[in-house]
């Protein structure tokens, strides 16, 4: 009797053990489809506050972003990824990840350290740390993310998601909008991740803001490429966006 309840005890600390995984909180979360709204707080070289409505269908993934200067949309699919602004869709030369899929490429590549895995009343948490990056991520009973937090010295992001709902007609006829009805400008260079790290060392990092637009340049240096400067531009009008880069590139030394 003793060995029967034994190893009944076992099996029911094996089921709440899987249940906690996070592997499979953020696998639900990949398959997942639903439209929520996220407050996304940023502080570092500056604060910002800024609101997000997305619809994720599957791989797919509209981002409805508002600030207090600009709005715009980032779209995400098996055809590539855009910036929506004014109805002309631009392909980013780099890959574009928001909090979200970077938390989920940590979890999936097993390189992180598991800080605490917590059981909560209605929901669970988890912190995980890779080098000098924490990451913390609450979800509720039915696995949906309520608050994802990274964090790492003199920068920090926190996203609120509020009002889940279920997709409706509305919602996919928007999407298949964005996809097939814009203007599509191609990027004429892609670069990964993987090859920036691999052929250029990251030198400097300048920040600027005129009121409107805020330009975020990154510095690289190649011994075999040479120099590169990569301009980040947000709340930018597209009919100007050309013109700047422009301008920087032939005021920057390192162009």
């Amino acid at each position: 009797m003793k060995l029967k309840l034994l190893v009944i005890v076992f099996f029911g600390i094996s089921a709440v053990v899987y249940a906690l995984s996070l592997d499979d909180v953020v696998n639900n979360l990949i398959s997942s489809s639903y439209e929520v709204t996220r407050i996304v707080r940023e502080t570092g070289i500056s604060s910002s506050i800024r609101v997000e409505r997305v619809t994720k269908i599957g791989s797919y993934k509209l981002i409805r972003i508002n600030t207090p200067f600009k709005n715009y949309v980032w779209l995400r699919g098996s055809f590539g990824e855009y910036v929506i602004i004014n109805n002309i869709a631009f392909e980013p030369a780099i890959d574009l990840k928001d909090l979200e899929d970077q938390f989920i490429d940590l979890v999936l590549s097993k390189k992180y350290d598991l800080l605490l895995s917590l059981d909560l009343p209605i929901g669970y948490k988890f912190i995980i740390r890779s080098d000098f990056t924490t990451y913390e991520a609450t979800f509720d009973e039915h696995l949906k993310l309520m608050k994802l937090r990274k964090s790492y010295p003199f920068y920090s992001m926190e996203i609120s998601y509020q009002d889940y709902t279920a997709l409706s007609d509305s919602s996919s006829e928007e999407l298949s909008r964005y996809i097939f009805g814009v203007k599509k400008v191609r990027a004429p260079l892609k670069l990964s991740k993987e090859y920036l790290k691999k052929h250029f060392q990251w030198v400097a990092m300048d920040f600027s803001y005129n009121g409107q637009t805020t330009t975020y340049t990154l510095y690289f240096y190649s011994t075999a490429f040479g120099k590169l400067a990569l301009y980040l531009l947000t709340d930018a009008e597209n009919t100007d966006l050309i013109n700047t880069i422009d301008e920087m590139c032939s005021n920057s030394p390192v162009s």
